[in-house]
């Protein structure tokens, strides 16, 4: 008999089982009793598997794993989206770039299990009560929370779920703005209701619930401006109309520049009914009342007629406005509430100048001539001359003013003036104003108006 050494394993025991002496493997190892391994050894690996850990081969074909101390192989396969590898010493199937999963199945980052299918990428799912929104950024999902505009409805339209403004509103769904609604303002148009925006240079309306627009244009006669909160065209002071079209309606006369605070004495631009206006001098002191009076003597100054005479010569309104000729300009403006102009061109010459004035005339003349005969000096005689014109004018003008007053009624009668209207009367010192040009002397005098 020949007798050998004999060592059980560091994992089996020496024992005697059924009548046989020997080494056992123990628990959850297999061999001969001299070599034990254990169930989850794998010869590939050359190492045993923890429970629950798994090895792959090297194709990843196979699957081994240890289950309560026993290998359990099964067939393994990589998803289309995966690749076979070995990473920090595991080997397996892993998911490509933008996909998540265990390697044999594998869903891209972009997928929604609600819609079945993965997103493109900026395209977003919203769920069925529309209170989360998933969109597809850089090949990963971002949710969100999602509420419709309480002017929109959440619906699927075109296999498209989402918030959806509802008629005759605008926008993502989540914010819906009116078609009528205009930001410079920051309201909504009524339907008709129009907008001017801020230079006036285009008008916007709501038409059938929608905005239309069209070019704007102020008149020369009028302001862009805002007032009691509507921007538009406004007709400027003496104009009327839409500000668009603007048509000059004053000041009539001194009274309407007096109601419009212009309480300064001074010439000013009248513009009377079918009149395109001309510079007159107002006497605002005495509220405006003024009537203007125009005296322009082109001829010499002995062709001078008294204001009566001369609008007695007058016989009818048409001649009154057509009547031109070298002389008097008359124009006399009837105060309210009367609205008439009325003018007046007549020849003058010294055949009916009262007495006062033809003394007055003639003790003038003598003057200058006395003066033109001592002066020598050219010049000193031409200024002295002027000078002497002027007061002559001016001399004249008031005589013949006052013997207008003292005739009224015929020249209210001229001038068709209701006795109810303000008459004329004259101041008993009337301001007067003299400008000299060449042969031309301009005497205006103010004549105020008052009650009867």
């Amino acid at each position: 008999m020949v007798e050998a050494s004999y060592q059980c394993s560091d994992h089996a025991t020496c024992d005697e089982r059924n009548g046989v002496r020997k080494c056992y493997c123990n628990q959850n190892y297999n061999g001969e009793g001299v070599t034990c391994i254990h169930n989850c050894f794998v010869a590939a690996k050359k190492s045993v598997l923890r429970e629950g850990e798994f090895y792959v081969n090297s194709r990843c074909t196979q699957n081994s794993t240890c289950r309560n101390n026993q290998i359990i192989e099964a067939d393994y396969q990589c998803s289309d989206h995966a690749t076979c590898d070995m990473r920090n010493s595991v080997r397996k199937c892993y998911c490509n770039q933008n996909y998540e999963g265990n390697g044999v199945t594998c869903i891209h980052n972009c997928f929604v299990a609600a819609k079945g299918s993965v997103l493109m990428e900026g395209e977003f799912y919203v769920n069925s009560r529309c209170t989360r929104r998933s969109t597809c950024r850089n090949n990963q999902i971002l949710k969100v929370s999602y509420q419709c505009s309480d002017h929109a409805t959440c619906a699927e339209r075109n296999g498209v779920r989402k918030c959806y403004c509802n008629q005759n509103y605008h926008g993502d769904g989540v914010t819906c703005t009116h078609n009528c609604f205009v930001a410079d303002i920051g309201s909504i148009l009524m339907e008709g209701e129009s907008y001017i925006n801020s230079d006036c240079s285009l008008r916007i309306t709501c038409n059938s619930n929608v905005l239309t627009s069209e070019s704007y244009s102020c008149s020369a006669d009028a302001t862009c401006e805002e007032r009691n909160d509507v921007r538009r065209c406004y007709c400027n002071e003496w104009f009327e109309g839409n500000g668009l079209t603007c048509t000059r309606s004053g000041p009539v006369d001194c009274t309407d520049l007096f109601a419009a605070n212009r309480t300064n004495n001074g010439k000013y631009i009248i513009y009377p009914a079918e009149s395109s206006g001309f510079e007159v001098y107002c006497e605002m002191s005495s509220g405006g009342w003024t009537v203007i009076t125009q005296w322009e003597q082109i001829q010499d100054i002995d062709l001078v007629r008294t204001m009566k005479t001369m609008m007695n010569r007058v016989t009818s309104t048409a001649q009154k406005n057509t009547e031109v000729a070298g002389g008097i300009q008359a124009i006399v403006i009837r105060a309210l509430p009367a609205t008439a102009t009325h003018s007046a061109t007549a020849l003058l010459d010294t055949s009916t100048l009262t007495v006062a004035a033809t003394i007055c005339v003639l003790l003038l003349r003598i003057v200058v001539y006395f003066l033109i005969i001592i002066v020598i000096t050219p010049i000193i005689v031409l200024m002295i001359v002027v000078n002497i014109n002027a007061q002559i004018a001016m001399a004249v003008a008031v005589l013949t003013i006052i013997d207008a007053a003292q005739t009224k009624a015929g020249l209210m009668q001229q001038l068709s003036i209701p006795a109810v209207t303000p008459i004329l009367t004259v101041n008993t010192r009337p301001t007067i104003t003299a400008e000299y040009s060449g042969r031309i002397f301009m005497v205006l005098i103010a004549v105020s108006q008052q009650q009867q």
